[in-house]
């Protein structure tokens, strides 16, 4: 009987390394690689809110090699504003020297933004279009 419980005893031990073996692999843990420039590229059209300025609809914001301008009309004469900007291959952006300082995060198909004109604090949602 001690040959018929050792023997089960390997079996279930080699199973138990086996499924072992596998899970790691198969869990979802591994590491996300950066996307490479470019990934980004694409129009996005979405929605702005904004705290002390109307809300608006943001139409025809285009990404080109991973860099986009956005405009913004101010409503106290200071005229149009822009900030051009560069997104990481994280995703993230973030250009503070500008006449309209932004900063942000794409994620997926999804821009989204934060931005403070003379007059307003905005936030944007844009999403990609697809093609």
């Amino acid at each position: 009987m001690r040959r018929g419980v050792s023997g089960l005893f390997r079996a279930v031990a080699g199973s138990v390394a086996i499924l072992v073996a596998i899970v790691p692999a198969s869990s979802g843990h591994a590491q996300q690689q950066p996307k490479p420039p470019g990934t980004y590229d694409g129009k996005y059209a979405g929605t702005m809110r904004c705290f002390g300025h109307s809300n608006a609809r943001v139409n025809g914001l285009t990404v080109r090699q991973s860099r986009f301008v956005f405009s913004f009309k101010t409503t106290r004469g200071a005229g149009t504003l822009s900030c051009a900007v560069q997104i990481r291959s994280d995703g993230t952006f973030d250009n503070q020297a500008c006449d309209l300082p932004m900063s942000g995060k794409v994620t997926g198909d999804t821009l989204q933004a934060s931005f403070k004109s003379p007059d307003a604090l905005c936030d944007f949602t844009v999403t990609r279009e697809k093609n």
